[in-house]
């Protein structure tokens, strides 16, 4: 084989591995995500707020909201048609709440904390140490 052959084979090669790779990332795709969720807490407690989809197993933390405020997390990952909250305060969790992505978007993607969860973590003993 030539060098111009060589060359040849070796500029062939990179452009399948190029188009290899666009074509891989766009089969398997990039997470999307909303503009921020904000999350009202009624409570004393600092409330550690995770999220997931429907994939019972795919907890993401967005974040730590103060007690008595709203506190909004941006960027958070998109989790599709049903959204789950998770509550919790020190490892104590105070239980879930769970909503469709339409009504988030018509609560302008603000949800608060429910009185039930508030309860719980207070009957389990959370501490209101900030």
């Amino acid at each position: 084989m030539t060098s111009r052959a060589r060359l040849v084979a070796v500029a062939l090669a990179c452009v399948a591995l190029v188009g290899l790779f666009v074509g891989g990332s766009r089969l398997v795709g990039s997470p999307s995500f909303v503009d921020g969720v904000s999350v009202r807490n009624d409570s004393e407690f600092a409330v550690l707020v995770q999220v997931r989809g429907e994939d019972a197993s795919a907890w993401t933390n967005a974040g730590t909201v103060r007690s008595n405020s709203t506190d909004r997390f941006d960027e958070v990952a998109d989790q599709g048609r049903v959204w789950t909250f998770r509550f919790s305060v020190q490892g104590v969790v105070g239980g879930e709440f769970e909503t469709t992505r339409a009504a988030l978007k018509t609560s302008g993607w603000t949800i608060s904390i429910p009185p039930h969860v508030i309860e719980k973590l207070r009957a389990e003993g959370a501490s209101a140490l900030q």
